[in-house]
């Protein structure tokens, strides 16, 4: 199963935090807003690329198998590669 990765909660942040910049209205420095707007845009356009790319290898993957005869150095084997969380140990 492909989960979502960490750029979604931080698109959802940026979200948030743009909104809440937005409600103030006119007592928010238009500088703020821009830098938000931006970087909400450059998060979401991350995001899309890392979407693409899962989606991309899921097409490619046929029964967990991805053929690639073009490879430097054969590799015979199996590999699953996943995404988790960082944990933070105190």
């Amino acid at each position: 199963m492909v989960t979502r990765p960490r750029g979604s909660s931080e698109v959802l942040s940026d979200q948030g935090d743009l909104q809440e910049l937005q409600s103030e209205g006119s007592h928010v420095n238009p500088t703020l807003l821009a830098k938000a707007k931006a970087k909400l845009a450059a998060d979401k356009a991350k995001l899309k690329q890392i979407d693409d790319h899962i989606a991309a290898l899921s097409n490619a993957v046929v029964r967990g198998v991805l053929h690639n005869d073009n490879q430097a150095y054969p590799v015979y084997g199996w590999l699953e590669v996943g995404y988790v969380e960082p944990q933070v140990h105190p």
